[in-house]
């Protein structure tokens, strides 16, 4: 994540792709945020693993 903010991929990426024009735009929101996505939702998934308590490690790796 970026700066700490959630989504951080999904920001920099959909920023990148503002700045390269419209065929940077297009590829973007056609299929290009899926791994943006996946990116951050495995940042946030090992920080609740992290930080969570007991239940929510045995949960999260159990998934």
């Amino acid at each position: 994540m970026d700066s700490g903010r959630p989504f951080g991929s999904v920001r920099r990426d959909a920023s990148a792709a503002l700045t390269g024009g419209e065929e940077a735009i297009s590829a973007f929101a056609k299929d290009g945020f899926r791994s943006s996505v996946t990116e951050d939702m495995r940042v946030i998934t090992l920080s609740a693993m992290a930080n969570g308590g007991k239940n929510v490690s045995e949960t999260a790796m159990t998934r």
